[in-house]
């Protein structure tokens, strides 16, 4: 669900001009952080591998081979990421913003990933 709504919040922020430091505040990791401290097994949310007809875009080739446990790791360590330079820059990301851009659209199309790895039919 935390996945399901960090990516709506992207739909939202994409069609609704905001700012990264309100869309930072908005993405939660939360339940992922709370998984891992209740010893979840994040194999069981798809297992298996990333497989090339999983990927939809280009740009997520290096993910290939990748578990969703890998991959949902790699997420939460990118959201963390951005709340803590958000923290560490005085509360505002705009300062940085061409390397925020990047980080933030990486984000999204890891998340992206995720979703469509694990609503594939295989």
């Amino acid at each position: 669900m935390e996945l399901r709504d960090n990516l709506n919040l992207f739909r939202e922020a994409y069609s609704k001009p905001i700012t990264f430091d309100h869309l930072v505040d908005l993405l939660s990791n939360d339940a992922f952080r709370n998984a891992i401290k209740e010893n979840f097994n994040f194999k069981k949310i798809k297992p298996g591998k990333i497989r090339k007809h999983h990927i939809k875009d280009e740009r997520n080739l290096r993910y290939l081979d990748w578990t969703s446990e890998k991959l949902m790791d790699k997420i939460d360590e990118k959201i963390q990421a951005l709340k803590n330079a958000k923290k560490l820059n005085g509360g505002s990301l705009e300062k940085d913003s061409q390397r925020v851009t990047l980080k933030i659209s990486n984000l999204y199309f890891r998340m992206k990933l995720m979703a469509d790895f694990i609503y594939a039919k295989d």
